[in-house]
């Protein structure tokens, strides 16, 4: 990190002054960093700047900066924290419609932009989607950050949903449907090839799309026959095997 990023920092001086001759090279350092982003990685479709402070945009020579990125990405869309409108507003932790294109960035907490575990301000989810249909309904977008952990994946705090339990005998897999999905119904995690399926307690026959390891099983009735536990029996070429990441495991 080069010392010109720093101003009126604890030393309190201002490095920027001390050295412009070196925060030109700095500013140059930027934007061909930019210019590396819009040559090397095909079509962009946002420049999300984070912030132009505590310079002004013609310390930075923004307007120079979009120009060379549209000359490289014309159809791309720039936000306003070069220090020059551009092409939308992005206010930050509030909601406050415009009369330009807009879009709210919010965190799920009431602080943090990292991932921070075990956080106790988490936003509920009705205040989450209400934020949501506010942006919406005032004309704008919410961003909604979800910040990743430090090796760069994103939390997972719920198990995968498991909406009944299986049973097998023979060739015929039983899915034990508790929680009733209404008129289709995806399982997942089949590897054998599957010749039918069927509700077990009327006998009907059911239409199905089988892709890979994925049944998708359709003509289900709206509700469930049986409240406690309605069964949908597959019949199966062979006897049952689990594909990778199949609740039989």
């Amino acid at each position: 990190v080069s010392d010109f990023t720093s101003v009126k920092a604890a030393a309190e001086r201002d490095f920027v002054a001390e050295d412009p001759e070196g925060w030109a090279k700095f500013r140059e350092y930027v934007h061909a960093q930019v210019r590396e982003l819009m040559t090397n990685y095909g079509k962009i479709d946002i420049l999300w700047y984070d912030g132009a402070w505590p310079h002004s945009a013609e310390a930075w020579e923004s307007e120079r900066l979009n120009a060379m990125v549209r000359s490289l990405q014309p159809d791309i869309i720039i936000n306003n924290r070069s220090g020059v409108p551009e092409d939308f507003d992005t206010p930050e932790q509030h909601i406050r419609a415009s009369d330009r294109p807009w879009e709210t960035c919010m965190t799920m907490d009431d602080l943090w932009w990292g991932y921070h575990p075990g956080d106790p301000n988490l936003k509920s989810s009705m205040q989450l989607v209400r934020n949501l249909v506010k942006c919406v309904a005032r004309g704008g977008n919410f961003l909604l950050n979800v910040g990743p952990k430090a090796d760069g994946t994103t939390p997972a705090p719920l198990g995968q949903a498991h909406l009944g339990q299986v049973t097998a005998k023979g060739n015929t897999v039983y899915i034990h449907v508790m929680f009733w999905p209404g008129r289709e119904m995806c399982v997942a995690g089949i590897k054998n090839q599957v010749l039918r399926a069927y509700m077990l307690v009327t006998g009907d026959e059911l239409p199905f799309e089988q892709r890979r390891d994925r049944l998708f099983v359709r003509g289900l009735p709206s509700r469930a026959p049986d409240p406690i536990d309605t069964v949908v029996a597959l019949e199966l070429e062979g006897e049952p095997e689990a594909a990778p990441a199949s609740f039989w495991k």
